[in-house]
């Protein structure tokens, strides 16, 4: 429909056996109203001899192709199996693959891939589906390196229920700041790309403002940095420093009382605050050692309670500090220190800026300049070789191997400055 609306007048449209018959017969119908000569066939993509009888038989020689095919696999990468893999990249990779060279020697106008933005900047859950996509990126650019036509378009969510996509999957990607999209407009982008003969473009709207702080919560994203509308978010997250005055006045609040009346208003504060994040009606919705993951917070939950308590408490806290401090009693441990904290035991406020350049660095570069141990000793003075120690469990050379291999920048950063930082 999308391609009859742009002015195509002929279309060869393949469907999977898969897809309902009702939906087949209406979309054969809302073509029809709109005036274009059509070929739907119910054929699997994966049936190249199909396809290639398909395209030999049609009456007028064909000057576009549109992949459009989609399937629906999340998860991470690491609880992506290879048939996970394999069946995602069959039906988005393989056959995009098989039409580049079917049609490597035709004259199209348009050779136009449907990717997505978790291709683009990935996103949680996505493992498969942003892998695939990245590929599909990657034959766009092998096809113009060839000379040949070809587009893609990194689309972000459409305001339409199909597949994977519910009222539900709507609404959450709202939350996210992942804004669906009238379908009328995404054709129109389509136009104008295929128009201009653009080689990639992504076609997303976005709310930053509620976007960026829960992306960019664990690491840095330099691609968001880039952009102006990201850029400001981040500038403006990074401008709202300490509030000294709510901070003082809390502080002053608990030590004029004991030091289990501390506990229990800082335990009152964590909990009410969780619970208005997840939507319940008072603090009995989590338990005081009931961990923050599994009453329902993600990422974007985690970055909203941060952001509460910094106004409550005028602490400048971390974006990982439901992750850093998984429960309620936990996090009122770490607050009470930070609120009691002694002047001489403030933090040097050089330390943002350093723990900014370290995760800027390669994780390779600290293996080539040979200050990955010296950085790793560090971490163990701070956080866990005198208490592994003590609890007679010298770390093996083994164990050593296999933690910096599954290390990032971010966990080194995270493992040297300290985790309460």
């Amino acid at each position: 429909a999308w391609l009859a609306q742009a002015g195509a007048d002929r279309l060869v449209i393949t469907t999977t056996a898969d897809a309902p018959g009702e939906a087949v017969a209406e979309l054969r119908a809302e073509l029809a109203a709109l005036d274009a000569r059509t070929t739907v066939e119910v054929c699997a993509d994966s049936d190249r001899e199909a396809v290639a009888r398909l395209v030999a038989d049609t009456a007028h020689p064909l000057t576009a192709v549109v992949h459009a095919a989609d399937i629906t696999r999340t998860g991470s990468v690491d609880d992506t199996a290879p048939a996970d893999l394999a069946e995602v990249f069959a039906a988005k990779v393989d056959n995009a693959l098989w039409l580049d060279e079917q049609f490597e020697d035709t004259p199209l106008d348009a050779f136009v891939v449907f990717s997505s933005i978790a291709g683009v900047w990935g996103g949680g859950g996505q493992g498969p589906s942003g892998a695939a996509n990245a590929v599909l990126d990657a034959l766009v650019e092998w096809r113009r390196a060839r000379g040949l036509r070809a587009t893609s378009l990194a689309w972000g969510a459409l305001d339409q229920i199909g597949v994977g996509m519910d009222e539900a999957a709507l609404a959450q990607l709202r939350r996210r700041g992942v804004l669906p999209m009238a379908p009328r407009l995404a054709v129109t982008a389509m136009v104008q790309a295929v128009r201009g003969n653009e080689k990639f473009v992504a076609v997303a709207d976005m709310d930053w403002a509620a976007f960026v702080p829960a992306f960019t919560s664990v690491r840095s994203s330099p691609l968001l940095a880039e952009l102006p509308e990201a850029r400001a978010v981040l500038q403006a997250a990074q401008g709202d420093g300490e509030n000294s005055d709510a901070a003082a006045s809390l502080a002053d609040s608990l030590r004029a009382v004991s030091d289990t009346e501390q506990n229990r208003v800082l335990l009152r504060l964590v909990r009410g605050h969780a619970s208005t994040v997840l939507g319940h009606g008072g603090a009995e919705g989590i338990g005081p050692r009931q961990a923050f993951q599994e009453v329902g917070f993600d990422s974007l939950a985690a970055v909203n309670l941060r952001n509460s308590l910094h106004k409550a408490t005028g602490l400048r806290l971390p974006a990982t500090l439901i992750f850093d401090y998984p429960t309620p009693e936990a996090l009122v441990g770490y607050l009470r220190s930070e609120l009691l904290r002694e002047d001489d035991e403030a933090p040097d406020p050089r330390e943002d800026d350093l723990r900014q350049v370290l995760a800027s660095v390669p994780f390779a570069r600290f293996k080539q300049a040979g200050v990955l141990e010296a950085l790793l000793g560090l971490a163990d003075d701070n956080d866990g070789a005198d208490d592994a120690q003590a609890a007679g469990e010298a770390p093996t050379a083994a164990g050593d191997e296999e933690l910096i291999d599954a290390m990032d920048v971010a966990d080194l950063v995270q493992r040297a400055l300290g985790k309460t930082s």
